[in-house]
């Protein structure tokens, strides 16, 4: 790995003393590829040389879900359906087993849950570390950065598992988003998707996992489905 500051390159050591969580994850992966700066304001960004830098900014994404569900019902939305959030119960509080960009992690907050989010690729868990830095929420937020095999070993306390795995890209024809380029780069296909998938099942937790409407269900037929055109989330109760 490579670290800059103001486009200006430094060594680990000083990466670390600026941005000590971020450098503890990586540390032990030093002899990958990628590349870091971070700016006077100690964002941190991923460098690529195609898509360009990529920082993880959650804010912007918490405040566009709730003003969206203060002028719509939460309840008519395929994923809160597949959630199990329901008028007059108290909402679940979800492990999103994929945290990536954490842009479900938003999404789920906005809709009033908690949410425990977890992640085991090194290089997304310094970019999720770094931006978790410049946010403030109202609800509970956790994040562990560690797999969600380890995690569900030690952790029971939610009410639902959400799963959003890497699939293999099929569709060449339609572009991935900046940052889903970047994730198929360095993190690439979850080889171990449908073991990662019976292991939630297993929990006996309520679990919903995301897929293309153009895929079949991950592990089998789920009690139930919402959601159309693109997306589909399949619940295991």
């Amino acid at each position: 790995m490579r670290f800059f500051n103001k486009e200006q390159e430094i060594d680990f050591n000083a990466f670390k003393k600026a941005l000590p969580a971020e450098a503890a994850v990586l540390e032990p992966h030093l002899d990958r590829g990628e590349q870091f700066e971070y700016d006077s304001d100690h964002r941190l960004f991923l460098q690529s040389k195609s898509s360009g830098p990529i920082s993880f900014e959650l804010e912007s994404q918490l405040k566009y879900h709730q003003r969206f569900f203060y002028k719509n019902s939460v309840y008519s939305q395929p994923l809160a359906k597949a959630l199990g959030i329901k008028k007059g119960r108290p909402r679940p509080k979800v492990l999103d087993a994929t945290a990536g960009t954490l842009k479900d992690s938003m999404l789920i907050l906005a809709m009033g849950c908690d949410v425990l989010a977890c992640e085991r690729n090194p290089i997304v868990q310094a970019l999720i570390l770094n931006a978790l830095k410049f946010v403030e929420f109202e609800a509970r937020f956790e994040f562990i950065p560690n797999g969600t095999l380890d995690l569900i070993s030690e952790r029971g306390d939610f009410d639902v598992a959400y799963y959003d795995p890497m699939y293999e890209q099929k569709n060449e024809k339609a572009a991935p988003r900046k940052e889903m380029r970047i994730f198929r780069d360095v993190v690439q296909v979850d080889s171990d998707i449908v073991q990662v998938g019976s292991a939630l099942k297993a929990t006996g937790k309520r679990l919903v996992i995301k897929r293309s409407s153009k895929a079949v269900p991950l592990i089998e037929a789920p009690e139930v489905s919402f959601g159309k055109k693109s997306t589909i989330y399949d619940v295991y109760i």
